[in-house]
């Protein structure tokens, strides 16, 4: 049987500390074959055009560097406490920030098309991916198979997304008809999954993985300055993420595992942080 540990939405530096260490203490449980990162690890908050930090919340202002730090510190200890044999990441809108901010300039544009420089400045090189022995995606909105070797319809497509949908489900519903393949989806931030069974006895699923940043009252009230984000309670998302087992036959069972307050059960056991 094969194990692959999938989360995503951590935007980190403003992650929920306890929901990443329910993360890591299940992942060193499972020593999954694959880790799979699935877009948002990072925010970047300081090269966003939309959700400044706001006054109320100066213990939230961070600068890039502040940001880096606590970054690549949690890389570092994903890799390190959870063992997985293979690592995949994703980039998702927040990593598409760091372009973004690049490309005001034109003068950076032009630096930009001197290949040593565009390497030194990519989402790779500035969090270390490749040293940790990360394969990626590229630039966001770029997705990549899971599995290396296996033909697309017994394979997963993971992308990060770059539409949402009303309810939990919805998104992966929709990309599973527009890629038409087992695919695990984030950016809406919401922990789902939809199974299709199609002609010929074929079996499919559609997985939206969760987040792991901050979410409810009061963490979350005073980061964002624009509707409705300014008002996190009314915002339908869901902590947690996925565990996808694959058994000898190549059939997919992917585990959704939602986190409350610090709190979740796998595997019939309680974990509190």
């Amino acid at each position: 049987m094969r194990i692959s540990l999938i989360a995503g939405d951590f935007q980190a530096p403003y992650h929920d500390p306890r929901a990443f260490e329910l993360l890591m203490r299940i992942g060193e449980e499972l020593q999954p074959d694959d880790l799979a990162i699935n877009g948002d690890f990072v925010d970047w908050r300081v090269m966003s055009d939309h959700f400044p930090i706001r006054g109320e919340r100066p213990d939230l202002a961070m600068t890039l560097r502040d940001e880096l730090l606590t970054q690549r510190g949690l890389l570092i200890e994903m890799v390190q406490r959870i063992k997985p044999k293979r690592k995949k990441f994703t980039c998702g809108n927040h990593e598409w920030r760091l372009y973004r901010a690049l490309s005001k300039q034109q003068n950076v544009l032009d630096l930009l098309q001197i290949p040593s420089i565009a390497e030194k400045l990519s989402v790779e090189s500035i969090l270390g991916l490749t040293e940790l022995g990360f394969e990626c995606a590229g630039e966001y909105p770029n997705g990549m198979w899971l599995f290396e070797g296996k033909p697309h319809d017994r394979n997963v497509w993971i992308e990060h997304g770059y539409f949402t949908r009303k309810n939990s489900g919805y998104m992966a519903t929709a990309l599973l008809t527009e890629r038409m393949t087992n695919v695990v989806v984030g950016h809406g931030e919401r922990l789902a999954i939809k199974w299709k069974r199609a002609v010929g006895g074929r079996h499919f699923f559609g997985a939206e993985q969760g987040n792991l940043s901050i979410l409810a009252e009061p963490a979350g009230k005073g980061i964002y300055s624009t509707v409705p984000h300014t008002a996190p309670e009314f915002l339908d998302h869901q902590q947690g993420f996925l565990v996808l087992y694959t058994d000898r036959f190549g059939n997919f069972y992917p585990v959704p595992v939602a986190i409350f307050d610090g709190r979740t059960v796998f595997n019939g056991k309680e974990y509190e942080v």
